[in-house]
Formats: structure tokens, sequence, C-alpha cells
């Protein structure tokens, strides 16, 4: 990297004017530099280097093969220079332009829907494009500003914000009239539908503390998404295994002392994405936001 500024990063720079200018006139009318003074510093640049990088004639230039591969990179690191330029111009200005979200539909349905709708009220520059789904979304590979993911590990080379956690937990429909279970255990033979994938064992794993324990439950129904398990416990009379942000009102919440996951909920972006004004503030109107939804749900 010395060796590089050494070089003189301004004059590779400088060459690649002149190369797109066409000249050292024109490049002197482009920058306002005098003529002399960016012929001499591109002397310096070849002295530098060892090599010639230009053919000079009375009338024009020509590259050598050597300026031609030198000017392709120098161009490049123009471009990524301007970009450079560019974000952080953009950092000290007012959030615009179109922001994607990915996040699971519980979620989405759940939190993100209202965080945003507050986001774009707050920040009117700003376009939303929300993605609920259950397939895992990575922002390395795909066109989106964050992925919201629950207990999805993360690549090492995201950028990543906790949001809080959530537990499922056990909910009685309130047209639930059967006695309250004591233990785990209690639940085999009941009424029971579950958040969860379709060939998912019946076998559930339920927390206290330090404590562990298995019971085999079979489900009534299972799926992906909290409205048809609401639906059906609700119409059935039954109880339901619930994130403990979804709990409808009016839901009683059954072995309190238990909970059959403890996951954490991630916001992921792109390093390049994440120091964008419109993803940082999301971010942080995410992190307050879910919070804040999260305390006045155990309320």
């Amino acid at each position: 990297m010395d060796e590089l500024i050494d070089l003189g990063l301004d004059d590779l720079a400088l060459f690649a004017r002149v190369v797109e200018a066409g000249g050292f006139t024109a490049a002197a009318r482009r920058t306002g530099m005098p003529q002399a003074t960016i012929s001499r510093r591109i002397a310096q640049l070849e002295q530098r280097l060892g090599l010639p990088l230009l053919i000079r004639t009375t009338r024009r230039i020509a590259l050598t093969e050597v300026g031609r591969r030198v000017h392709e990179h120098a161009h490049l690191m123009l471009g990524q220079a301007s970009a450079a330029l560019g974000a952080a111009a953009e950092m000290a200005r007012e959030p615009a332009g179109r922001l994607k979200v990915s996040a699971p539909v519980i979620l989405g349905q759940a939190f993100i829907s209202s965080i945003m709708a507050d986001f774009l009220l707050e920040h009117p520059k700003v376009n939303a494009c929300l993605e609920w789904t259950t397939r895992i979304v990575d922002p390395l590979e795909e066109d989106v500003d964050v992925a919201i993911r629950v207990a999805q590990p993360p690549h090492p080379a995201l950028s990543v914000v906790t949001l809080g956690r959530t537990r499922t937990r056990v909910y009685a429909s309130p047209g639930w009239s059967g006695p309250d279970p004591s233990c785990p255990a209690d639940l085999a033979g009941l009424e029971v539908f579950g958040i969860g994938r379709a060939l998912e064992a019946d076998e559930v794993s339920f927390m206290r503390g330090g404590e562990v324990t298995t019971v085999k439950i079979p489900r009534r129904m299972m799926a992906n998404d909290v409205q048809p398990i609401i639906a059906a416990a609700a119409r059935t009379g039954g109880v339901a295994f619930l994130p403990d942000f979804a709990a409808p009102v009016g839901w009683r919440e059954l072995l309190t002392d238990w909970s059959t996951s403890n996951h954490e909920i991630t916001a992921l972006s792109a390093a390049s994405r994440g120091a964008l004004p419109k993803v940082r503030l999301f971010l942080d109107a995410l992190k307050s936001g879910l919070a804040g939804a999260q305390r006045r749900h155990s309320a």
C-alpha cells in the first residue's frame, strides 16, 4: 500500500484523464491545470514506473502496450473513487431511493409492516419494496438491502444487527375449556396446533431454565405462518404453539415457566449497503420498533 502512495495515485488518475481526453491540451481544458504541469507529472509517473506509457507526437498521443494495461486499472480506480465520494455524499443527504427488505412471513405481518409504515412517513423520499417469504434470502447474492432472519446463522461477510429474541410458547384460545396442563406431558392427546414445518417430528423439546424435557405431541395441524394456526385453534377451542410476539389479544399462556424455542432475530445487510442512510436509519427503526412492540406485548 505504501508503494502505491509513493507512486502517486493522483498521477495515475491524471494519466487516465489525459488518455480519456485524447491528449494534454484537452486534459488541461477539462481539469483546469496548465498543460506543462500535466505533461511534467505524466513524465514523472513514467520515470517512477521505469516504463513509457505514451507515445507523443506533435499532433496526438498513443498508448504503449504498458500504457494500455495501466490505463485499464487507472480507469477502474477512478470509478471506485467516484463511488466512494458518492457514498460519502449520500451519507450527508436525506435518505432517499428504494429500500428492499426481506423478512419471514410471521415477522413481516406482526412487526415489520407497521415499522416500515412509520419509517416511510418519517422519510418521504424513501420507496419500499417488501418481500415476506419462508426462504432464506442472501443479501450478498440478491438485490436486497436488509434481510431479517430468525435462528439463521449469518455469512461472515454480512453486517449483522441483533434486533431481539423470540420464544415459542403454548397459548389457549378463548374457547379452550379443558384443565390447564401442569407440565408439558399433559399436552399429549389435546387438540394442539403448531407453528413449524409440515414434516417436522411430533417430538417437542421444552425448556425451563437449564431443564429440558422432550414430549411426543401429535399436532392436529402445522403451518409455517401463524394465521392458519390461530384460525384453526380458535375455531376448535384448542391450544397452539405460537411465537411470543404473535399471540392474539385474549389468548392465555399455558405452562408459563416453559418455552419450546429461544431464537435470535437479526437483520443482515451487505457491508456496501449498510452504510447508506436509508439502510442505517431503517436498521435503527427496526431495533427500536421491535423492542417497543415486544415490551408492549409482554406488559
